[in-house]
């Protein structure tokens, strides 16, 4: 074949075949090129290795390699040390990849320095690396492979393990490293429990297989907790199973409001001259922990109460007129609001 008019001076030249793997072409080392005056010649021998060569029918690639390479060369095992046939290889410092045949053999490339190797079966996700240096370009290095099965597990759960103070509202999500196969997957092999009955909800499967969401029908209880039980009978599309069952649990948030202080625990004063009441709350009226804020929804002012370590606490607002619509709002940790009339108003002398 004649050398290319682009061609640089002292390139390497590699010829590639053309081969698919998982439907897509990838070039497969077949030769070197050598330049022969105004051709270009093949040799399969190099750096102590023989490659497979021009040979057959097919779709080959002349290329003029801007980094040179060496050859990596060797077998793909399982963890029997047996061949794997049907594995792609490659490594992260060339674009070149091989398929094994029946005895497990493989030839890719690598720039010089160190390298990754990878392979992986075809049509399954189980896959290894090995790790080596290339001296130089034209090269070689040999390094097997084994390839590890990879087993379905869970990658995510939605609320976490442990969670607390989580939403009455909020689904759940469950995450797998395979795609799963959808036939395992039902109200009998994920179950969301609140101690006293399984929750009941609508199940939905992402497009990739790989995830689960629940939504509850109704809303979960506030302030208890919640199992999730993942059954280990849950397969993934390669029919290997999840195997033991995974539980995680999560707590809701308490959703119980604040209690409404007991009666005669709030006054008000009269206004003062510059219309402004005070607001006195008896030891006991509101926890600690709560916020209490006295509003005016007349006026639409609010004042921020400081609760005594006692429960006690006090504070002024302006009214414009004793019709005032004046309450007192309380909120808990958790976002829980009680509301109350601020109280009926009093003289200095109790009246």
């Amino acid at each position: 074949m004649p050398v290319p008019t682009n061609y640089i001076s002292g390139s390497q030249i590699i010829i590639a075949k053309l081969i698919s793997i998982n439907s897509v072409k990838r070039p497969k080392i077949a030769a070197v090129g050598i330049i022969s005056g105004s051709l270009i010649t093949t040799t399969r021998t190099i750096g102590g290795i023989t490659l497979p060569g021009i040979t057959g029918g097919g779709e080959y690639l002349i290329l003029q390699m801007t980094r040179p390479i060496g050859f990596v060369t060797g077998r793909v095992m399982n963890i029997s040390s047996q061949p794997v046939s049907g594995a792609y290889t490659y490594t992260d410092k060339s674009i070149f990849y091989d398929l094994t045949g029946t005895d497990g053999n493989y030839i890719t490339g690598a720039a010089a320095g160190s390298f990754t190797a990878t392979a992986q079966k075809t049509g399954t996700p189980d896959m290894g690396t090995a790790s080596g240096t290339m001296a130089s370009a034209n090269s070689s290095v040999s390094l097997d492979i084994t390839i590890q099965q990879s087993g379905l597990t869970i990658s995510k759960i939605i609320p976490e393990n442990n969670s607390q103070n989580i939403s009455v509202n909020q689904p759940v999500g469950i995450f797998f490293n395979h795609a799963i196969n959808r036939a395992t997957v039902n109200e009998n092999s994920i179950i969301i429990n609140d101690g006293a009955a399984n929750i009941t909800g609508v199940m939905s499967i992402t497009a990739d297989n790989k995830g689960i969401a629940i939504y509850p029908s109704a809303a979960l209880k506030g302030n208890t907790q919640y199992t999730i039980t993942i059954k280990g009978t849950i397969t993934d599309i390669f029919g290997r199973q999840l195997g033991s069952d995974v539980i995680s649990r999560f707590t809701t948030i308490d959703t119980t409001p604040p209690p409404i202080p007991p009666a005669g625990s709030i006054t008000m004063s009269f206004p003062d001259a510059e219309g402004f009441v005070t607001l006195t709350a008896t030891q006991g009226t509101a926890d600690p922990n709560h916020k209490v804020t006295l509003m005016n929804f007349t006026t639409g002012d609010g004042v921020s109460l400081n609760v005594n370590p006692d429960g006690s606490f006090t504070g002024r607002i302006m009214i414009e007129n004793f019709n005032d619509d004046l309450m007192l709002v309380i909120r808990d940790q958790s976002g829980n609001i009680s509301m109350t009339g601020a109280g009926i108003f009093k003289d200095t002398d109790g009246t």
